[in-house]
């Protein structure tokens, strides 16, 4: 008896285990799926991170929300003491917007971004008109600006962007220094405020 009843034990063990092994790539899938799905949107993430970096060098969501209304505001913290450091102008066109930033030493105490359906501007103090490039424009002022003159750079830059065409500093008056934009339309305005922590104005011109 024991002679027959060992090959079926065998048979019977040895369909077990084929049955356990068969059995094991199913259970283990599921726990391969996360590690596809977390590479996906890691990609995606990296895509958005490039597509549009601002002044800080961090992600930009494209197209930026925008509106075509006035700005303004005041600044907590601010001493009255600010000096422009530095201004420029730069295209995203992958984003669909043109950017326009003033760098400050220091927080202004106010500012104000006023969009305007024409180029033309006066010069603080003279009163003297001034027509910039484009068909339409952008005022900004910032309050609380230090030094006569409070800029040393360029004070009329032609960029000629997709819609930043021409800015050209209008005044640097009793505390006040104000710039004109020349627009190729009238655009969308997203605008970044100066902060103490972060005294940079940036205006971006929704380009699509």
């Amino acid at each position: 008896m024991q002679p027959t009843a060992t090959p079926w034990i065998a048979a019977t063990l040895l369909a077990a285990a084929l049955a356990t092994g068969c059995g094991a790539p199913a259970a283990t899938l599921p726990a391969t799926a996360p590690p596809v799905a977390a590479a996906t949107t890691a990609t995606a993430a990296t895509a958005g991170a490039t597509a549009a970096p601002d002044v800080q060098g961090s992600a930009t969501p494209a197209p930026p929300p925008c509106s075509g209304t006035p700005v303004e505001g005041t600044v907590p913290g601010a001493s009255g003491l600010a000096r422009v450091v530095d201004v420029a102008s730069a295209s995203h066109e992958d984003a669909g917007y043109d950017r326009f930033v003033i760098r400050l030493s220091a927080a202004p105490t106010s500012y104000r971004v006023i969009p305007q359906g024409t180029p033309d501007f006066f010069e603080d103090a003279s009163g003297r008109p001034v027509t910039l490039e484009g068909v339409a424009g952008v005022r900004i002022s910032l309050q609380g600006v230090a030094g006569t003159p409070a800029y040393a750079g360029p004070t009329d830059l032609h960029p000629r962007l997709v819609q930043l065409r021409e800015a050209r500093q209008t005044g640097s008056f009793e505390g006040v220094v104000s710039w004109g934009l020349g627009l190729a339309g009238n655009g969308c305005l997203r605008v970044l405020a100066p902060t103490a922590a972060s005294p940079t104005l940036v205006v971006d011109i929704v380009t699509r």
